[in-house]
């Protein structure tokens, strides 16, 4: 008996378990989610109220900076949630579709420019109307301000029969090449995310293994896929199929504040009991930038003209200081690490500073670690 009370005092105890904050004051913490049916009362979770309740808990909970949102399929439920998240905005898409699109930000970080669909010429492919939603959010990075688009998107999805399925392939494939032409020939050189269920994988096709239909993304050096290491990891983000499928591509222009290897798929079903039956049957995906961190570029640190050794986890030339707290910038000057030396492992094939401050005098060095 005792044995049962125990399991019965765990069991409501997972399920209360509280949504770890993923903020953080010195980055741009950027979600995609998408919450199935949310607010439908024939599709997805049966009862839309512990919906709403659980999808709040979520995100409040994550706290993350924006977050963009796929299948919001009603409206009283869309402004209930946005009623129940007092730090965040808003926008939605107005097409006939009941699956739509939208985006929430912070308001005291972002402000709403404009939202608007885009490349409705090509509406059949873009699963019959599920076109881009263009968003452009004014905020202030480094002191100054700047715009940040945001596309959010959610392709056509693999069901049906089999030639439906190759339908819809070519479908995705259509759709992630007028995309990309778009932001391409507009927006290359802006800050730019590209985010939401693209209902397939980066590494190769979930519909007949077939090649990924985003080649054209993933190839291009100039842009960069965070989530592509999901892909590559085997990690999924839905609960009933092993693929990555919601995943957040960047733009040039924003590529190089990307912190590296910060994508990952925040598997909420270990906080919120029975999350893929009542909640979603997607996991929310992450990834983080240096945005919000004052601008101190390399070029203005007191730096050393050498770079001293390193190899067998010893440091040459600066080893007198290990003991001492220290700061770490990437060549763009913006902080990285912050901790005693002994805690730090040095990124490689990459220059990094290390700034450290010794009896009120601030010593760097310049390194690269092959």
């Amino acid at each position: 008996m005792k044995n049962i009370l125990f399991i019965l005092l765990f069991l409501v105890n997972f399920a209360s378990a509280q949504v770890p904050s993923l903020n953080s004051a010195v980055r741009l913490d950027v979600a995609q989610w998408n919450i199935e049916w949310f607010g439908d009362p024939t599709n997805g979770p049966s009862n839309q109220t512990t919906q709403l309740n659980n999808a709040t808990q979520l995100i409040s909970g994550l706290d993350v900076d924006l977050m963009s949102l796929c299948e919001i399929s009603d409206s009283t439920y869309w402004k209930k949630l946005l009623s129940n998240l007092s730090q965040y905005s808003g926008t939605i898409s107005t097409w006939i579709q009941t699956q739509k699109t939208a985006l929430i930000y912070k308001k005291d970080i972002f402000k709403l420019i404009y939202s608007k669909h885009i490349l409705s010429q090509y509406e059949s492919d873009f699963a019959s109307g599920r076109l881009p939603l263009e968003v452009a959010l004014e905020t202030t990075l480094n002191g100054k301000t700047d715009t940040i688009y945001v596309w959010v998107i959610h392709f056509k999805a693999n069901i049906g029969t089999t030639t439906q399925k190759s339908e819809s392939y070519n479908k995705r494939y259509n759709s992630s090449v007028y995309l990309k032409n778009y932001v391409n020939q507009y927006f290359r050189n802006k800050k730019g995310l590209i985010m939401g269920d693209w209902n397939d994988d980066f590494d190769k096709s979930i519909y007949n293994n077939n090649t990924s239909p985003f080649l054209n993304w993933r190839d291009d050096a100039s842009y960069l896929v965070p989530t592509y290491q999901l892909s590559l990891k085997g990690q999924r983000t839905t609960a009933s199929y092993s693929d990555a499928i919601d995943h957040i591509a960047v733009t040039p222009g924003l590529k190089n504040y990307w912190v590296k290897d910060s994508a990952f798929a925040f598997y909420a079903n270990a906080y919120i009991g029975s999350f893929s039956s009542n909640t979603s049957d997607h996991f929310p995906v992450f990834t983080r930038f240096y945005l919000n961190e004052p601008n101190l570029f390399v070029s203005k640190i007191n730096k050393a003209q050498f770079f001293p050794d390193y190899f067998n986890q010893r440091w040459y030339g600066i080893e007198q200081y290990f003991s001492n707290k220290i700061e770490v910038y990437n060549s763009l000057g913006q902080k990285f690490f912050e901790g005693y030396f002994a805690e730090f492992i040095p990124p490689t094939n990459q220059l990094f500073v290390i700034k450290i401050e010794t009896q009120g005098k601030i010593v760097s060095s310049n390194w690269i670690i092959k």
